[in-house]
């Protein structure tokens, strides 16, 4: 479960990785530094493995709160 988990959470900080495309620097790098923190966690914390495997659904909700949300606010456009 363990494996998984990290392995969901690379697969969701590529996510992170490219929306650069859409969003501008000044909300990307705290995306980027939150998605590096909860893997910092999640590795903190590995032999917890339901903590583990919970940290990309985390991380995937944190991306679908602020880039569609706050990009809905400011408009940014692709």
């Amino acid at each position: 479960m363990r494996v998984v988990g990290f392995a969901l959470h690379l697969l969701v900080g590529f996510v992170y990785v490219s929306s650069g495309l859409l969003v501008p620097g000044l909300f990307l790098f705290p995306l980027w530094a939150a998605w590096g923190a909860l893997l910092a966690m999640a590795i903190r914390r590995w032999q917890e493995a339901s903590y583990v495997f919970a940290t990309p659904f985390i991380a995937a909700a944190l991306w679908l709160v602020i880039v569609p949300g706050v990009g809905s606010l400011l408009d940014w456009s692709p």
